[in-house]
């Protein structure tokens, strides 16, 4: 058992490992993608969010652009209306100078009248055309921030308008968005784990089962039987499963039975006897051997011999089944078969039965017919003595049968 749970072990450490693999691939490619979506959808915010300051600023409020006409509580209105999150911050910008400003020093004043960076001074002001920045430095603090220049009336830049988000305040809301992520990543793969390793364990039930199976029917246990969980499958593991059935019956039939005649073996026949002594059970024993059975040979052939042989042992597998026993081939032409349970009396009425059913039926080689008789010894097993001892008891009435005149039953 222990190599079995091995393999269970291994295969469930291959996939496992595959999984894990899977999953630490499928987090890497999902957070950068959160990531970059969630940069995409801030740079989105702020863009639509510094567009919408300058409409408000030039058109709305109708304040000339680039005269600065407007109250710090203008601005705060502004900033009202547009409708962002609260960690958007805002700027006005005259020249390179912020005149209007959400974003707070340090020290928590304003801070109206610090300067931008000269990155920005050069591609903004410098450049008169809108930038993006995923990195720039805002007042000693990196935000995620979009500006627009603002032109004066004779066409020259003369400000700039900025939305933005501290990086911080990004990275904790990618940071939350991942952990989402990651926690339903991590669920789907326990669950995907529990799952193979529920259906990965039932299948190798499933072969332990037809192991454990075949290893008894080679130590020669053909009563053994397989789970009808196993049988009952519809897939390969079923298959299989049925096969060795039909492969353990196949060989049970070849090592008990008799090849001509079907009925059990010398061998078979004794094991079974001694499992009713095992048992305690009374049972009858008789020798039954068919009368001048050299003769047809001789005269018929073998083939015509053959065929009188399945037929007697169809008729005597017929009868002992009927009556709960069972028949074998002890050899050559000789039988013997077993009555549980019945006393002397009753084997003497079931022998008259199955010797008149003998001796009705005709055989023949095509040319001519003729009828066959037996000779029968038989013997009630005594507690106080072995099968062989039986078994000699029945030989030596039949023997006697045979001397007597053949066709008889001896009991």
């Amino acid at each position: 058992m222990k190599k079995q749970h091995s393999l269970l072990n291994r295969i469930l450490i291959i996939i496992c490992t595959a999984i894990f693999v899977l999953g630490v691939i499928i987090t890497s490619v999902g957070s950068r993608m959160i990531y970059t979506v969630t940069e995409n959808s801030i740079k989105t915010e702020i863009q639509s969010a510094a567009e919408t300051m300058k409409n408000l600023y030039e058109h709305e409020l109708g304040v000339n652009a680039d005269s600065f006409e407007m109250s710090a509580e203008d601005f705060t209105r502004i900033i009202g209306y547009i409708g962002c999150s609260n960690d958007v911050d805002f700027t006005i910008f005259n020249g390179d100078t912020r005149v209007f400003t959400s974003i707070i020093n340090p020290d928590g004043s304003s801070a109206v009248g610090t300067k931008a960076s000269e990155e920005v001074i050069e591609k903004v002001i410098g450049g008169g055309k809108e930038y993006f920045y995923s990195r720039v430095m805002v007042n000693g603090q990196v935000y995620i921030g979009y500006y627009i220049p603002l032109f004066s009336r004779d066409k020259t830049v003369s400000g700039m308008y900025f939305a933005g988000k501290p990086l911080d305040s990004a990275k904790a809301n990618s940071a939350a968005a991942m952990r989402t992520f990651i926690l339903i990543s991590v669920a789907v793969l326990i669950i995907s784990t529990g799952i193979c390793f529920f259906y990965l364990k039932n299948i190798i039930n499933g072969m332990l089962d037809i192991k454990q199976y075949i290893t008894k029917v080679a130590n020669g246990d053909f009563a053994a039987s397989m789970s009808s969980n196993t049988v009952s499958r519809c897939d390969e593991i079923g298959d299989i499963g049925r096969n060795a059935e039909m492969l353990c019956g196949n060989l049970r039939d070849m090592v008990e039975r008799d090849p001509l005649t079907s009925l059990f073996n010398r061998r078979s026949c004794r094991r079974k006897i001694q499992e009713l002594d095992e048992k305690n059970i009374s049972y009858a024993l008789v020798m039954g051997d068919i009368d001048f059975f050299k003769n047809i040979n001789d005269k018929y052939g073998h083939s015509c011999g053959d065929a009188v042989l399945k037929s007697i042992s169809a008729i005597l597998s017929k009868h002992t089944a009927q009556n709960g026993g069972w028949a074998s081939r002890w050899g050559g032409e000789e039988f013997l078969f077993v009555y549980p349970q019945k006393d002397i009396a009753q084997v003497k009425s079931l022998l008259d039965e199955v010797a008149d059913e003998i001796r009705s039926a005709t055989y023949g080689d095509g040319n001519e017919c003729f009828n066959v008789t037996m000779t029968f010894g038989a013997a009630c097993h005594a507690p106080d003595e072995n099968l062989d001892e039986t078994i000699c008891r029945a030989d030596e009435l039949l023997y006697i049968g045979k001397q007597s005149g053949r066709n008889r039953i001896e009991i």
